[in-house]
């Protein structure tokens, strides 16, 4: 871990130095229009200037490579747990069908959704054990900080050729080690946010069995591996957009980079467009690209323009991802834009869900021709939230169940639950919770539903919330069988 943290700290700083002079107009990030009597040449050269340990960087991946096997090796322990579960079901148990589905029953039963989260954890340490095989592993890049080094002693157009050409070369492998660590943190994040909804509760783990020990065993190394993978992925990012804008300083004759288009209106993208990208830059750990998202304003107003102050806040969230959903256009006019959107936060040792609505200020930047956010204000109109998170989909329930969801919106009034036949003619629909629910419900029981007296069959379960002031309200269905 020595490398990695030597690593990490150089890295930061190169980030710091690289923000403060991205405000200054020092620097150019990629769709940046560098000014007209800059040389390509110069802008390299101030580019290397802002990160004085790249090289050095470059010439320690070898050494984060083998710890990032070594953390890999996390895994294997992955593989035992799923020969267990593959043992279970190959054992046949009657009237349940194996001893796998009988384990998950009596996990649901002694808390709802644990059941679930069992056959979640099973598929996702399959992709697991999958996707450790493809990893890329890294290139050597020995010939890119040779040529920066070189570069960095004789400025010129022949060396700065060099230099391209050489991460020309070095950058496709780059991308692909930073996509399958973003892949392999959703992947991580998945495990452990199941394993957590497992190993919870008590009483769930009792009914475990032979599966207790090393899911417990699995649940610390598996979080060593996403703090080590995650970081990791940051790193990755900042080095890559340092090559980046050394490509993008000019193809190295020293010439004069032409004028970009008429800087009055924008050319490519909307406001819209540009908010999604920003947070999916955020979930996938891009913290660089993200901070050069947003307006100079912005970074004084809320980190008084420091990236590493940016950077912590994330950190102290430890954020799993994020993700901006329902996002609209509410006005826009002479270059700035307002655009709601509703974002939904997985973070912390669970990854647990919290969901916000805000409304955003994006400016138009006609240097970089594209939109950066300025403000973030909480929406005063928030979205109706209507969800059943359990039972799911095609489940055979027990004899008495807990409907966990979510019903809120603004102006709420109530919310009810109603059963509709679909292999009979007996509810059309039939009320399972009467409109005496008058407080709003977020992730947890809407109601206990008693089914013993219930006729077996298919049954969907609407969930209905009324909300004054709202003329259209979702009204999430989940189908589910009755089996006496």
């Amino acid at each position: 871990m020595k490398h990695m943290k030597r690593i990490l700290s150089t890295t930061t700083l190169a980030l710091i130095l690289f923000a403060a002079l991205f405000q200054t107009g020092a620097v150019a990030t990629t769709n940046a229009t560098i000014p007209r009597q800059a040389s390509s040449v110069e802008n390299a050269l101030d580019i290397l200037k802002s990160a004085p340990d790249f090289e050095q960087h470059l010439d320690n991946y070898d050494a984060v490579a083998r710890e990032l096997e070594d953390y890999l090796e996390t895994i294997s322990m992955a593989e035992d747990v799923v020969r267990l579960i593959d043992r279970l079901k190959s054992t046949k148990v009657p009237l349940v069908g194996n001893a796998w589905k009988a384990l998950v029953q009596a996990a649901n039963m002694a808390s709802p959704g644990a059941g679930d989260a069992l056959e979640a954890l099973d598929q996702s340490l399959r992709y697991l054990i999958d996707l450790r095989g493809k990893i890329h592993g890294f290139e050597n890049l020995n010939p890119v900080s040779a040529a920066s080094r070189m570069f960095r002693d004789e400025p010129n157009g022949s060396t700065l050729t060099a230099l391209q050409e050489a991460i020309n070369q070095a950058l496709p492998a780059m991308k692909s080690v930073r996509d399958d660590l973003a892949n392999l943190d959703s992947k991580v994040a998945n495990v452990i946010s199941a394993l957590d909804r497992i190993l919870e509760y008590q009483d769930v783990q009792e009914v475990l069995g032979e599966l207790n020990e090393p899911l417990n065993e699995l649940q610390a190394p598996l979080k060593d591996l996403y703090a080590f993978e995650s970081s990791l992925t940051s790193q990755l990012a900042g080095d890559i957009r340092i090559m980046e804008n050394i490509l993008d300083a000019g193809n190295g004759d020293g010439d004069d980079v032409p004028p970009g288009p008429d800087p009055d209106e924008p050319t490519d993208g909307s406001p819209e467009d540009s908010l999604i990208a920003y947070w999916e830059m955020v979930s996938a750990g891009n913290f660089p690209g993200a901070w050069v998202a947003l307006t100079p304003g912005f970074q004084q107003r809320q980190h008084k323009g420091q990236y590493s102050d940016y950077l912590r806040g994330y950190q102290r969230m430890r954020l799993c991802s994020v993700k901006a959903e329902n996002v609209r256009l509410l006005s826009m006019s002479n270059g700035t834009a307002t655009v709601a959107a509703h974002i939904i936060y997985r973070a912390g040792s669970s990854c647990r869900v919290s969901e916000y609505d805000f409304n955003f200020e994006l400016v138009y930047d006609a240097e970089l021709d594209t939109w950066l956010l300025d403000q973030i204000s909480k929406s005063k109109t928030a979205n109706i939230v209507v969800r059943i998170d359990y039972p799911t989909n095609g489940q055979v329930l027990p004899s008495t169940v807990d409907i966990i969801g979510t019903a809120t919106c603004k102006g709420f009034n109530y919310y009810k639950l109603n059963l509709w036949s679909i292999s009979n003619s007996i509810c059309k629909p039939c009320v399972l919770s009467t409109p005496g629910n008058h407080s709003q419900v977020v992730n947890s029981r809407l109601a206990r539903w008693d089914t013993t007296g219930v006729v077996a069959g298919d049954y969907d379960i609407e969930l209905v919330a009324v909300c004054y002031g709202t003329a259209q309200n979702p009204k999430p269905k989940v189908r589910i069988s009755i089996s006496h």
